[in-house]
């Protein structure tokens, strides 16, 4: 008579099968984030291409770029009229239309401050407090759907912030785009540029500033060659610090990309120093920054690419050379 024997693992051969398992495991995690950061850049890529279109349109109609602030007047940083202004509407908002938003769009009152005029209700508030997706790349962790700013909706008690985030700004000069720079030179952006201008210069060099109009004849540069619109960070998450799509929403290429100056979350203040302005245009994912481009392309930046070249991608006219980048 056959006795019959059970056969099964050891405890050595069981140990060594998870062994493997969890190195497979360790070896296939990065590659599954690798995808998922691919697919997280490859959605900011097509926001900006689909930003880049809508100013493409709003050019189409009204022959001009749009702008990044209306603040009026003499135009003088020092003038009291010109500080005592309240915010306008920003290129975000004005291209809405051509981002399939006209319900969004037909809420707001642009011949008023955003926070005041006919349309100072509730739902006019909770327009310019809205998250319009395009305008966010999906690699910020920073989750915040609204920036501080002095208004009427927040998101806590101890907080005032009620403009929608922006992951995208536009560029309104290519080394400073607001008042009182102290840095009119090229390349290295030294601390002693960083003042606390918060309000947009009338005269920056860039396609989308404040209150000057720029139309497509006037970018002498190359449209290939000048940036519209970069992205940028703000703060870090749960600091609600942040680029508003709303209003004001301008910034410059001097600073450079990802450096000690534009570090990704580094904004700590929302104008107080100046300090989410002067961030310029950084980003989260590896390498550099997107960037849309006057003629509609789509580029990304290089965070080691020269600081004389990124300035002079971010000017619009002033007879710069540029290369390879």
């Amino acid at each position: 008579m056959n006795r019959s024997s059970k056969s099964g693992f050891t405890l050595i051969e069981l140990l060594v099968v998870i062994a493997i398992i969890a190195i497979l495991v360790s070896l296939l995690l990065p590659a599954v984030q690798q995808a998922r950061e691919a697919a997280r850049r490859s959605q900011c890529k097509n926001n900006f291409k689909q930003v880049a279109l809508a100013i493409h349109n709003y050019h189409d109609t009204h022959s001009v770029f749009p702008l990044s602030d209306h603040r009026t007047g003499p135009g003088v940083c020092s003038d009291p009229l010109y500080t005592a202004q309240l915010f306008r509407y920003s290129w975000g908002a004005m291209i809405l239309p051509y981002l399939d938003q006209v319900p969004l769009y037909n809420n707001l009152d642009f011949s008023n401050h955003y926070n005041s005029g006919t349309k100072n209700t509730p739902i006019s508030l909770q327009t310019v407090g809205a998250t319009v997706n395009v305008y966010l790349c999906p690699t910020d962790p920073q989750g915040d759907p609204r920036c501080n700013h002095a208004g009427a909706i927040r998101n806590s008690a101890a907080e005032t912030d009620d403009v929608g985030r922006s992951n995208m700004a536009g560029i309104g000069d290519s080394v400073y785009a607001f008042c009182n720079p102290v840095y009119s030179g090229s390349g290295a952006y030294p601390a002693s540029a960083l003042p606390n201008g918060v309000w947009g210069k009338t005269n920056g060099d860039g396609v989308l500033g404040n209150n000057y109009k720029v139309s497509m004849r006037d970018i002498t540069d190359g449209t290939s060659n000048t940036i519209l619109v970069g992205e940028v960070t703000g703060g870090g998450r749960g600091s609600n610090n942040c680029n508003e799509w709303a209003i004001n929403n301008q910034t410059s290429t001097g600073p450079g990309i990802n450096n000690i100056y534009t570090t990704p979350g580094g904004a700590t203040t929302w104008d107080r120093n100046g300090n989410q302005h002067r961030m310029g245009i950084s980003s989260y994912h590896t390498g550099g920054c997107h960037a849309a481009m006057a003629d509609g392309s789509v580029r990304f930046l290089n965070e080691n690419m020269n600081g004389s070249t990124l300035q002079a991608l971010g000017s619009r006219g002033k007879g710069d050379l540029v290369g390879e980048y």
